[in-house]
């Protein structure tokens, strides 16, 4: 019993922390996206695939704990793409 609430707290924790992530990278896009600066809207689609990205590894998360490993899979997946095309955005801003 005890170890179950101990567990169910821990999944409230990474819960929250999720939430607060998606919170600042939305309000991050949204700054960028939509101010008067049209030079930096890059940064504000970099900031929505973050968002997509942290999302993809929460969905990982909890298909690992339900036992779903193809869509546990599918998240990774979804995920290396992601920081594939992060890289790749970083490589043409640096040079």
């Amino acid at each position: 019993m005890d170890r179950e609430n101990n567990d169910n707290l821990k999944r409230k924790g990474i819960r929250i922390g999720f939430i607060v992530i998606y919170i600042v990278l939305g309000i991050g896009a949204i700054q960028f996206i939509f101010d008067e600066n049209y030079k930096n809207d890059h940064y504000g689609l970099i900031f929505t695939l973050l968002l997509t990205m942290f999302r993809n590894v929460e969905l990982m998360i909890q298909d690992l704990r339900n036992s779903n490993k193809k869509g546990a899979l599918y998240n990774f997946i979804l995920l290396i793409l992601g920081v594939g095309i992060l890289v790749w955005n970083g490589i043409e801003i640096v040079f």
